[in-house]
């Protein structure tokens, strides 16, 4: 027996009437005398008691949006007004903060729970919290929807919020399949409002950098990619196939886009396999090396290994091209060679490009202007995550 089939059981005996449910409960409250109930289970009313229900009031209105501030403006509204879907641990400390510092109007939030969404919303300055999704998109002053959710239901938001004339930032996946994506970039091609997706590590300072250090080159390059991921249980989110789709899906995409960027070009071609484990924890899609052929003629190699110790720095980018090489340590620290020369750049902070990330699509707000990264790069990244799982169920190289 296990808490799971415990329960089972008992939805079934319920279900076929065997089970006499009415005598467990001796006493009922409304809400409003709630404070009876509990000096009865405090043991300060001294009379025996089993089961209490708290009943409430059903011809109440429910209430979808709650108040928590009114606009503090003094003068036209803030070009930039967000609303929020979802605020998990990233969101709140990689995102809100970047968004507030670029003085975004924070309008309302929804989260997978109410009391979150409160908390969220008061803890960062939003007018307002929601009961769900579509309170947030139509908010008429809104221009901006962000979506921190979990994976499956980004491509949903996203093409429901350009639907409603927004401009988008859903963090990343973009889509779980291409279904999902053909339908949101129909629903792209034609919306009013910019549609962008969080692949953050193009804007690093050291992204910038290592782009700027090749931008005179003729000559393809090759790019090896490595990522000490860490495990993440069988039982997470992320690991079910339907809300989280699995790490390359989910993670792998932020490493694909960024030799995107540094080649200038897209993916064509990938092979990859994973590892082989007798151990039921060790899942072989979260360890696996993968190939990848670019259309510019440059290659990339990403090993995306999730067996290693957390001490270990977690990336590490070597580029190579026309005599030259750049490495990226961690996002913290790049090493460039060239004509024989080793030059040292140390960061005080780790940045992987989230608070430039979010420059960029304010700035895409506030001018009107083209996403931060173009649709069809989107479209390349994301499509490349799907033909690596392919190829990972086949062993065989796959076509872009």
């Amino acid at each position: 027996w296990t808490e799971g089939r415990n329960l089972e059981a008992f939805m079934d005996l319920a279900a076929e009437g065997r089970l006499d449910l009415a005598s467990l409960t001796s006493h009922r409250f409304s809400i409003d005398d709630g404070e009876s109930a509990y000096q009865l289970i405090s043991g300060e009313s001294k009379e025996p008691y089993l089961g209490i229900v708290l009943t409430y009031g059903t011809e109440r209105a429910v209430e979808t949006k709650v108040t928590l501030q009114l606009a503090k403006r003094t003068g036209a509204a803030p070009a930039v007004r967000m609303g929020m879907i979802g605020a998990g641990g990233y969101a709140k400390s990689m995102l809100l903060p970047h968004f507030k510092t670029n003085g975004v109007e924070f309008r309302s939030i929804a989260t997978s729970s109410g009391v979150s969404a409160r908390d969220t919303g008061e803890r960062f300055g939003f007018q307002s919290c929601a009961a769900g999704a579509d309170e947030v998109i139509n908010d008429g002053e809104t221009n901006l929807i962000v979506i921190a959710t979990r994976h499956d239901s980004h491509a949903d938001y996203a093409k429901r919020a350009l639907a409603g004339n927004k401009h988008v930032f859903v963090e990343k996946p973009l889509a779980m399949n291409d279904d999902e994506l053909d339908e949101l970039l129909a629903m792209a091609a034609d919306a009013p409002g910019r549609l962008m997706c969080g692949f953050n590590r193009r804007f690093s300072p050291m992204a910038l950098a290592a782009r700027e250090f090749f931008k005179d080159l003729q000559t393809p390059l090759s790019i090896q990619y490595r990522i000490n991921s860490g495990r993440i249980s069988r039982e997470s989110w992320i690991q079910d196939p339907i809300q989280g789709g699995g790490r390359i899906i989910g993670e792998g995409c932020h490493f694909i886009d960024l030799m995107h960027y540094l080649t200038g070009s897209v993916t064509t071609r990938v092979f990859a396999e994973g590892i082989a484990s007798r151990n039921h924890e060790v899942i072989a899609e979260d360890s696996v090396f993968i190939n990848l052929r670019f259309a510019d003629g440059s290659n990339g190699s990403i090993a995306y290994l999730a067996e290693g110790d957390k001490a270990f720095p977690k990336e590490r980018v070597e580029i190579y091209g026309g005599g030259r090489v750049f490495v990226i340590d961690d996002f913290r620290q790049s090493t460039a060679y060239k004509n024989g020369r080793e030059t040292v750049t140390k960061l005080r902070n780790q940045d992987k490009g989230q608070a430039n990330e979010v420059r960029a699509v304010c700035e895409m707000v506030r001018t009107g202007g083209d996403s931060p990264i173009a649709l069809a790069d989107l479209t390349a990244t994301t499509r490349a995550t799907f033909r690596i799982r392919e190829s990972l169920r086949t062993g065989l190289p796959v076509e872009v």
